[in-house]
This record gives C-alpha cells, sequence and structure tokens, in this order.
C-alpha cells in the first residue's frame, strides 16, 4: 500500500506545561500545539508551514498544486469542514465536497476533478483513507483536549445545537421604535392572565418605568403571578421602591436582585468597618476578640439549612459591612468612607425606625449619629478617604483584573484577608451584571432585544428625557410552541442561589437606612448652615443634628414616598408625553426559524467566573457560540452567484479574542470569505454613552485594520467596511443601543453587545432568526436609509490617526472622564499623572494584545479577555 502521509521533521512534540489556573480547570496541551487540532483554532501562520504531517503524498498526481499553492489551504479547509461538521466517520458530506471545490477551483493549478467524488464516500471494499484521515485528525482533537469537534464554532453544524429553545410563533415584530416598543410591553402587560417573568439589567422609576411598574401591579390585583429579577449593582439605589412594589402587590409580585456580594465580599467589608484604622493587618492594632467574635459570627452562619460558607453568600451585616456595601451598590464613596471610619458607631435599629419611632432613647442615638458625620466629613480623614474611594470608581472605567475599591482599601484589611485568593477572585467578578432582556407573559409571549425599562429606551427625545435617548432594537413574538423552555431558563437563574437574593436577604446584609440618611442629613445641614459658608461652626453642626434626628423617616414612611412617587411619575407621564411612533414595526416571517441562546453564569453546576476563549458553548456562552458557528457557515454557503454580507450594528464594538480571531481570519484569507462583506456599524464618540469603550476599541480597530491593509488582495478575503452613528446639529442626541448581528440568510436580535464584557461577565439572550428572508430584506433597507439620512458615516478607508496622536486624544478624552467623576477636585496631580501612566499602558497592552491574537498568539486571548473584562 503506498504512503500516503509523511511526518515532517522538526515539528516540536508538545509537553505537560505548567498546570493551568483559570478557575482550577486542569491543565490539558495547548490547541495550538498540534496541527490536526482543527476543532478549537485556527493555525498560526508559523505553524501553517507544518500542516503537511497529514498532507496527502499524492497531492501532485491530482494537480492540486505544490505545498507552496492553494492545496495545503483547500486541503486545510476541507478537512476542517469534513473532520468537524458531523459527518460520518467513514464519508466526508457532501457539504464538505463542494467547500473543497469552492476552494480549489479558485486557483489556476486547480482542476474540477479534485471533486468528482474521490472525497466522498469510498467505493465499496476499498481502503476508506478518508477515513483514516478522520480517525487520526479526531485522535489529534482527543489528545489535545478539544472536547469534542461536533460542537465547535467555526464549523457547518446547525445554528441551533446550543440553543436554549428552539421556538415556533404565530407572529413576530421587530420593533425598531421606542413608543412602539414601550407600547408593546404594557399591552403585554395588560393582557396577562397568569404569569409575568421579568429579567432586565435596568428597572427603573422614572417616568415610563412607573407606568408600566403601576400596570404591573393592575395585573397583581388580577391575581398574576409576577417574577421580576434585575440586576444588583443597577437595583439597589432603587431599593425602596423595588420594596414598594412588593408589599403593594398583594403578595403577588416578588423582586430578586442578581450578582449579591459573595461572603468573601461581606467579611471583607466586615474587616475593613472593625474601626481598627489603616494598616490594621497587624492584629496588634486591633483586639484580638474584634477578630474572633467577627470570625466566629460567619463560621456559624447557616442559610437553607447548609452553612453559609459552602454557599459563598452571607447575610450578616456585622460591624459597618452592611453600610459599606450599600455605599459600594449605590457608588456613594462618603457613605463608604464614613462606614470605614466609623463604622462600629452607628446605631441600625434607630435608622430603621427613624424619627418616627418617637422613642427619647433613639432620638438621642440619631443626634450623636448626626454629629459624628457632619464631624467626620469636616475632617481629613473621611475626605481623603472619600477622594481614595472616588480615584477608585474613575480607574474602574478603564479596567482593572481586580476591583479598584478592594485595592484603595486593603490597607484596612488583615494581612490574610487581603491576600485571600478566593477573595480577590469574588471582588474581581463583583460587576458580572445580568444583562437579559426578557419579558415573558402566560408562557405564551415573548419581547426580548436591546431596551431596558427605562425612559432612555421608551421615549422620543423631549422634557422627560435626560441626555441619552437610545435608538434600540427589540424582538416581540407569539410563541406557540417551545415556550416550556423559556420558562425553564428564567427558573435556573430565579433559583440560582449563589448569586440571587431575595429582598429580604439585601436589606440583611446591605440595608439602605444609612444610605437613605445621608440624603436626610444633607437636607439638614442645608438648613441650619449659614448662607455662603462650605462649612459648618459647632452650633450649625449641633443645629443641623437636631433637624437630622426630628426629620428622618422610617422604612415604612419611605415606601410611602415611593409609591407616591410612582402616582406622581404617571401623571406627568400621560399629561405631558404624547407618544409619536416613526418608525414601522418590521414583520417576522411565517415559518420563520426561532433558535433562543443565551450567555449564562454556570458551568459545570457551579459559578463559571468567566470563560475560556476557545470553548465557548462548553463555558455557558452560548450566544457567541452561535456567532463564531454563523461566521463560518456565511464563508463556507457564500459563492459568486450568492455574495454574502456579515453586518455588526451594535452599541461597542471591543470585540473578545474569539471574534477578534474570527474576523482576522476572513480578513486575511486563511478562512476561505471571498464572497462575503463585512459590515461593523457602531457609535461614534460623539454618540455613545460610554466613552470609556470607545476610547479602548479604538487600539483594537488600529490593529484590525492594520492587519487587514497588511493582507489586502489575499486570495479568500473578506471586504471590510468600517461605520458611526454621528451626533447630526440642530437635532436631538440618539445613541446607538441595537445587539443585531447579520449573518447571511441568519438575523441575531438580543441583548449581547459586540465586546469583551458580554463575552466573560454578563448574562445576556437572544434569538437568532433564520428562514426569513422578507425579514432580512426588510431590516437591511432600514439600515441603508439610515445611511441615506446622514445618521451612519463610512470611515473605511480613513480609520483613525497615527499611534502618536490616538495616544494624545486618547489620554485627553480620559482626563476629561475623570474630571466628570472628580467634581470636588480631590484628585491631585500626583494622582493624575498615575492615571495618564495607568491609561497609557492600558491603551498600549490592547494595540499589543489585539495585533498579537490576530497574529496567532494563543496566550494572547486569556490576557486581552482578563484585561477588559470589566469595561
Amino acid at each position: 500500500m503506498r504512503r500516503w502521509w509523511r511526518w515532517v521533521p522538526g515539528w516540536p512534540i508538545p509537553s505537560k506545561p505548567a498546570r493551568r489556573t483559570i478557575s482550577g480547570e486542569p491543565w490539558r496541551w495547548p490547541t495550538a500545539s498540534w496541527p490536526f487540532c482543527c476543532c478549537n483554532s485556527t493555525p498560526t501562520t508559523a505553524l501553517q508551514t507544518r500542516w503537511r504531517i497529514f498532507r496527502p503524498a499524492i497531492w501532485p498526481r491530482h494537480g492540486v498544486g505544490s505545498a507552496g499553492g492553494s492545496g495545503p489551504r483547500c486541503w486545510r479547509t476541507w478537512t476542517t469542514c469534513w473532520t468537524c461538521s458531523g459527518a460520518l466517520a467513514a464519508a466526508a458530506s457532501v457539504n464538505c465536497a463542494g467547500v473543497w471545490r469552492s476552494c480549489a477551483t479558485r486557483s489556476p493549478s486547480a482542476k474540477r476533478r479534485n471533486d468528482t467524488g474521490q472525497y466522498r464516500q469510498p467505493a465499496p471494499g476499498s481502503t476508506p483513507v478518508n477515513a483514516i484521515y478522520r480517525s487520526l485528525l479526531l485522535t489529534g482533537c482527543l489528545l489535545a483536549g478539544c472536547g469534542g469537534c461536533g460542537n465547535t464554532p467555526g464549523t457547518t453544524e446547525d445554528l441551533g445545537t446550543q440553543a436554549t429553545a428552539t421556538l415556533t410563533a404565530n407572529a413576530g415584530q421587530v420593533l425598531l421604535d421606542n413608543d412602539d416598543a414601550f407600547a408593546s410591553k404594557l399591552a403585554l402587560v395588560n393582557g396577562a392572565r397568569d404569569s409575568i417573568d421579568i429579567a432586565y439589567y435596568i428597572f427603573d422609576s422614572d417616568y415610563s418605568s412607573s407606568v408600566l411598574a403601576e400596570a404591573l401591579l393592575r395585573a397583581a390585583s388580577r391575581g398574576v403571578r409576577i417574577r421580576l429579577l434585575t440586576d444588583y449593582s443597577a437595583a439597589y439605589s432603587q431599593l425602596d421602591w423595588f420594596s414598594m412594589l412588593e408589599r403593594d402587590s398583594g403578595g403577588q409580585l416578588e423582586v430578586r436582585f442578581y450578582n449579591r456580594p459573595t461572603r468573601n465580599m461581606i467579611m471583607d467589608a466586615a474587616y475593613l468597618t472593625l474601626g481598627c484604622g489603616e494598616a490594621s493587618g497587624q492584629r496588634a492594632d486591633c483586639p484580638a476578640q474584634k477578630f474572633a467574635d467577627l470570625e466566629d459570627a460567619f463560621a456559624a452562619e447557616r442559610i437553607d439549612g447548609q452553612a453559609a460558607e459552602a454557599l459563598n453568600i452571607s447575610n450578616l451585616s456585622v460591624a459597618g459591612s452592611g453600610d459599606f456595601l450599600a455605599g459600594l451598590y449605590a457608588r456613594n464613596a462618603e457613605l463608604m468612607a464614613l462606614a470605614v471610619q466609623e463604622g462600629q458607631g452607628l446605631d441600625p435599629a434607630a435608622l430603621r425606625s427613624g424619627a418616627a419611632a418617637g422613642n427619647p432613647a433613639q432620638k438621642e442615638s440619631l443626634q450623636r449619629l448626626g454629629k459624628t458625620w457632619l464631624r467626620a466629613r469636616y475632617g481629613s480623614g473621611v475626605d481623603s478617604l472619600k477622594a481614595r474611594i472616588e480615584l477608585a470608581f474613575a480607574r474602574a472605567l478603564y479596567g482593572e483584573q481586580i476591583d479598584p475599591v478592594f485595592g484603595a482599601l486593603a490597607s484596612y484589611m488583615p494581612l490574610e484577608r487581603a491576600d485571600n485568593a478566593a477573595a480577590r477572585r469574588d471582588w474581581d467578578y463583583q460587576s458580572e451584571f445580568l444583562h437579559h432582556k426578557l419579558l415573558w407573559v402566560d408562557a405564551r409571549h415573548l419581547l426580548i432585544g436591546g431596551r431596558n425599562v427605562q425612559d432612555s429606551y421608551h421615549l422620543q427625545p423631549g422634557e422627560l428625557t435626560e441626555k441619552y435617548v437610545f435608538n434600540d432594537t427589540d424582538l416581540a413574538l407569539a410563541v406557540s410552541s417551545g415556550g416550556a423552555a423559556i420558562t425553564a431558563a428564567f427558573e435556573r437563574l430565579w433559583q440560582f442561589r449563589t448569586m440571587v437574593a431575595t429582598l429580604d436577604e439585601v436589606r440583611a446584609h446591605a440595608p439602605n437606612a444609612a444610605l437613605a440618611s445621608l440624603a436626610a442629613l444633607k437636607a439638614a445641614e442645608d438648613s441650619c448652615r449659614a448662607e455662603g459658608e462650605s462649612t459648618a461652626n459647632s452650633a450649625e453642626v449641633d443645629c443641623a443634628a437636631a433637624a437630622f434626628a426630628d426629620a428622618l423617616p422610617s422604612l415604612e414612611q419611605r415606601l410611602d414616598l415611593a409609591a407616591t412617587r410612582l402616582r406622581t411619575n404617571v401623571a406627568r407621564y400621560q399629561r405631558d408625553y404624547r407618544p409619536a411612533t416613526d418608525t414601522a414595526a418590521l414583520t417576522v416571517d411565517p415559518g420563520a426559524q426561532l433558535f433562543y441562546f443565551e450567555n449564562l453564569p454556570f458551568h459545570r453546576g457551579a459559578r463559571s467566573y468567566g470563560a475560556n476563549d476557545s470553548e465557548p458553548g462548553d463555558w455557558g456562552k452560548h450566544i457567541h457560540h452561535a456567532w463564531l458557528a454563523a461566521l463560518a457557515r456565511t464563508c463556507q454557503r457564500a459563492s459568486a452567484e450568492q455574495p454574502a454580507r456579515v453586518v455588526i450594528h451594535n452599541a461597542y464594538f471591543l470585540l473578545p479574542a474569539n471574534l477578534l480571531a474570527a474576523l482576522g481570519s476572513m480578513l486575511d484569507g486563511s478562512r476561505d470569505c471571498a464572497h462575503v462583506s463585512i459590515e461593523v456599524v457602531t457609535n461614534s464618540f460623539a454618540t455613545t454613552d460610554l466613552n470609556a469603550v470607545n476610547l479602548l476599541a479604538a487600539w483594537q480597530l488600529k490593529a484590525l485594520d492594520e492587519y487587514r491593509r497588511g493582507h489586502a488582495g489575499s486570495a479568500g478575503a473578506a471586504d471590510f467596511r468600517y461605520e458611526e452613528y454621528q451626533a447630526l446639529p440642530g437635532q436631538a442626541l440618539l445613541s446607538l443601543h441595537s445587539k443585531v448581528m447579520l449573518f447571511g440568510d441568519a438575523l441575531f436580535i438580543g441583548s449581547a453587545n459586540a465586546d469583551v464584557r458580554s463575552f466573560i461577565m454578563d448574562t445576556n439572550n437572544g434569538i437568532l432568526l433564520q428562514n426569513a428572508p422578507q425579514l432580512v430584506s426588510a431590516w437591511s433597507a432600514w439600515l441603508q436609509q439610515q445611511r441615506e439620512l446622514g445618521r451612519i458615516r463610512d470611515l473605511s478607508s480613513d480609520i483613525g490617526p497615527g499611534t502618536d496622536q490616538l495616544m494624545t486624544n486618547s489620554l485627553a478624552a480620559m482626563m476629561a472622564l475623570v474630571s466628570k467623576y472628580d467634581r470636588q477636585q480631590r484628585v491631585d496631580p500626583q494622582q493624575a499623572a498615575d492615571l495618564q501612566a495607568h491609561a497609557r499602558k492600558l491603551f498600549t497592552a490592547v494595540y499589543r494584545e489585539s495585533q498579537a491574537i490576530l497574529q496567532g498568539d494563543a496566550g494572547a486571548a486569556e490576557r486581552f479577555n482578563s484585561l477588559l473584562k470589566v469595561i
């Protein structure tokens, strides 16, 4: 038998590397070390020359060319398709044979006879050479730990294989207009009969949100069961509002917060607020009994019948931990500083009861608290610590591997806590948000997309809106089958004990009484201070403390105030706002295939703490798995007769490593995408609501643009177009917030951004629609209309300045943002210089790591994603 393969001398034999430490995962041979591990990686340029390891020695006989011609590239294309497409082991699929033909016939030296059946089913009785190829390639995949070829992104697999639910719908609409989208939400709630499940990153208490909340209370009065899941960080400052909704619903509406502080974080907050002062890492600086009592309290706690430590959650508020966390989640640096300085001096019972309790002892306690806070405010200690925390919040805009607030206060921690790896990991993922957008009514009516519950998403620019009004996209479906899977998916999030807290639990571990008290103290202080004075004298402090003790509202009074605000907002909306839909909804084709996808925080039954870049599906990131598979599918199906488009119409364009590498392979020709055009449509710096994202994205975009220009003219390379929304003179500012992706004939609408955070950190959801040509055509026409109206500008020929000018521009914009957060100018010149140095280093790292990812550096992916996951 003729030898059909040969070993290439010099091929590196992989050795066992150092143990990997990604969330405790065991080591594996890196996929880039093996040329036959086609499943999870694209070979780097350096490795491509070594793909001859399994290249048939008989290639020249079939007219495919030499090793330097199209043969190796076409063979890689074909084997990647075949080994990972789920075809039978003994036969390559007809589709993959077509992939070979599409590749090979574009080469002048290629012959069509390469696809005459030789790479299909072997003849009866013949040696199944192709099966041997496949077996060896599969063996290589298994040796390298690829985790299975059949579900790997970048193959021709069915795009719905990792969907949470496969749906059919009687009717559907794509909602492009804010008024239309809000009317749809309101109609669903008003028509609800049995159940309403809600999951949103933001559920505000402003005008339109109050109208929706009132509709929910009416539904509750009809006996509808309502479950509302929202993000802890986004919702905490509205804690009284949500408690009011629960109270006034007659027990029919329950609210839970997602991404609760972990037990480790609550313990750290307790250590920080023991009152031992800075550098308390030396136990001699603090009575040993304080540490012992704290540790005993946490060790004894049990939740749901088991040790709280096993769940890594806690409902304790020890020392000033609850007030510190209240300040953290409300982004109130002053309360955090006061908790660290004066945490143990607070009287929680007095704060909860307020002045209405009429108890002289509690009133005296409130007066003492008012004086303590006022004197601390005017002393250098709290002022300095507050400035340090505000600076940490500013640094958080630009990404830190460890939460910057944790770092700013580490000197107040015992040394063993400051070095606790598990606690540091929890702080690192403190901002792992619930980013779902879901309204699920009566297990039949579904509304998802990019819009939160807030005026910015539900109104047109006018008197009732603030700075931003968003241009967004939602999808409404009347589901006829598959709905049980949506209900089960919501249930999984709702019951995820490790990250979800009831409002009673929130009030236990992060009571907001002190937060509410600060506002009352400020009002009392203003009433007693002489006009024009910036500080208070002793008499004014006494006056303010007494006024504070007399006026502090109780919890029940605060809930009544929230109910009054709801009614006031509803009345204002009904009186002063007139909906005016100016963009018609788009109709979903009858018979469209609908796949519901999610990015989830679970990995093997536990909280995942991020994701592996090369295995998104295995880590619960099913949206990104589908996107990567859809990119590959688009290239494989495109032809000269039927070219295809990939459109990334997304608010934020700061790609995770896997998507950046995928686009790179499409633009350099290593993935055959000759008949594909890539269009990126995103916000400009003038229209975005997150300037920090655009600043960093500019550096990745520069690396991508340089890479595609360096491969201009490469055979198989896709076309590229980059566009930004513009702020038009004389018109209201509209910021793009849509998360819409077009992959040839498949349209994705959901909540996931084209950024690192949406992959590594947050939950997300969305629908992938196939077999909907009329919808795709209508949406494409709408996008073209935005171009014709001048709202979108094509920057493809001139993407950004040179590196030196880009750095100058980026640093200037960054300092402008810091000034925005440092309104009282507490950042001194040295701190400002440190911030600039940090930003310069970060911008450079984004640029260089993006270059490394595009060049195939396997280690760059983890470094890049870790660097930018909190942005």
